[in-house]
Formats: C-alpha cells, structure tokens, sequence
C-alpha cells in the first residue's frame, strides 16, 4: 500500500488497517509506504496494525484526539501484531506499539500538538513493548530524529 496524496478520516476512523485476508504462521503482513498525509480527526487513527506489516512513514502522520484520552493515535498495534516500523517523517498523536514484536525505528519527528489527544497523561500516550514482555520489541531513537512528547507538569 502506497499514499503519496491525502487520507482524511472522521471521528474514530482509520487512515491505514494493515490487515491480512487469512491467518497463518510466518506471515509478513502488508507492506505500508507513506509519503502523503494521513489524519484522523477526533479519536481516530492514522495507521493501525491489525495483522502483521511493515510502515515507511516519509510523509505526515496525525491522530487527533476526542478529548477522554484514550483515542488519537498516529501509530497503533494489536498485541498480537509483529511489526516493522520506521519514521522519517512526522508522527503527530499518540503511539501504541505493543504487538508481539515491534522494531520501531525514529530519524523524523515524533511529537503530541493536540492536548485532546493526550489528557489524562497516561502509559499510553508512547508505548514501545512486546505484549509478552520478553524484551523482543526496541525503539532505536537516531541521531537525526527528534523526540518531543507533551506531558503534563505536576
């Protein structure tokens, strides 16, 4: 799957489902190139991992929150996903990425706009792990990327 144009989604929609037709062991899953603009407004999501894949995020990715906190997501994963993920570009909204292995790689821009998209503060709000918790999962922060989280003081 490849968007070098534009995804827009209303409330609660999904930009991108990375979702197989079948089941079955050694799966990769759909491979997603994004070179466009994803947003999903008002709880949505912008790429979701329902199934094994892989992400190329070049372009903008955004998940706009619903204001309870637990919806707006730019980035999220069932547990029960194996996933490949690497942002060059921007990540703007929540991420969960807790399949049973997530390789997460950042060089772009993660970052949280919207205070909808995260009040309450909460463990969710950038949440790199294996649903195991064996330790399979990373999150490998490049020189050339750019963390910056919203978090709320107190």
């Amino acid at each position: 799957m490849n968007n070098s144009g534009s995804i827009a989604v209303g409330a609660g929609g999904i930009g991108i489902e990375a979702r197989l037709p079948f089941a079955g062991t050694n799966v990769t899953g759909p491979a997603i190139t994004n070179s466009g603009t994803i947003v999903a407004r008002a709880g949505g999501t912008g790429v979701m991992f329902s199934d094994n894949g892989s992400l190329i995020n070049s372009g903008s990715i955004q998940g706009i929150g619903d204001g309870t906190g637990t919806n707006g997501y730019s980035i999220f994963t069932c547990a029960c996903t194996t996933a490949t993920i690497t942002n060059l570009g921007v990540l703007d909204g929540k991420i969960q990425a807790r399949g049973t292995v997530t390789t997460f790689v950042n060089s772009g821009l993660i970052t949280i706009t919207d205070s909808h998209a995260v009040q309450p503060i909460g463990p969710f709000n950038f949440n790199v792990s294996d649903f195991g918790g064996g330790g399979a999962s990373t999150f490998t922060q490049t020189a050339a990327g750019t963390l910056s989280l919203r978090v709320m003081p107190g």
